[in-house]
């Protein structure tokens, strides 16, 4: 079994986190391989951010899949400027892990909530994190039709003493952030040998 995380900078920098501590290797778990591979900035809506990350996919040919991405599209004046377009977000990252799922045989799949942020570049930081709770809310029901997991990450919603800059996990965030995905590997673990259909038949892919 091999399990990829994949995502925006809090992806990046929890990989070079457990690959700098032995005791954190692998995430502490021997049945399985894991891998992270996180984009500085990254977005859903970059094309060349998604390209990315499905070449990830492609590459690493994992049976599971953990995402954590988005944070960095709804700091924008496109995605955070109105509750429509926060939903078309999250409609396209069901929608892509969706296919991904589909096109590489991928037997779970698991995205991660948003976190919130106490500073931010472009949309004030109270209407942003408004906007996270939205869209968490909102994926947590609409992931249920396609057998995707959502996963809550606990101890980081309200706690600005774990971030560093207001936006960016400090040491002790990280090491929370840690047991969070740590808990998400686990279990896709349990979940392994299970046989699940991951998403209707008329559902469309938003890949070329």
């Amino acid at each position: 079994m091999s399990v990829l995380l994949v995502g925006s900078s809090h992806v990046q920098r929890l990989g070079e986190h457990v690959a700098t501590k032995c005791r954190l290797h692998n995430f502490n778990i021997q049945e399985c391989n894991v891998k992270c591979v996180g984009i500085s900035g990254g977005q859903i809506m970059k094309s060349g951010h998604t390209r990315l990350l499905e070449n990830s996919i492609k590459f690493h040919a994992p049976s599971h899949v953990i995402v954590h991405i988005g944070g960095n599209d709804l700091d924008s004046r496109e995605y955070g400027s109105a509750e429509p377009a926060v939903l078309e977000l999250m409609d396209k990252l069901i929608l892509l892990i969706a296919t991904m799922v589909k096109r590489y045989n991928i037997k779970q799949a698991v995205i991660c909530q948003l976190l919130p942020r106490f500073r931010t570049r472009i949309v004030p930081v109270d209407r942003y994190n408004k906007l996270v709770t939205l869209f968490n809310r909102k994926l947590k029901e609409s992931v249920m039709p396609f057998h995707i997991k959502y996963w809550n990450l606990k101890g980081l919603s309200n706690s600005p003493n774990v971030y560093y800059d207001g936006v960016h996990l400090n040491a002790t965030g990280l090491h929370k952030y840690y047991r969070n995905l740590r808990g998400a590997i686990l279990h896709c673990l349990r979940q392994s040998k299970c046989d699940i259909s991951f998403f209707p038949a008329d559902s469309k892919s938003i890949l070329p």
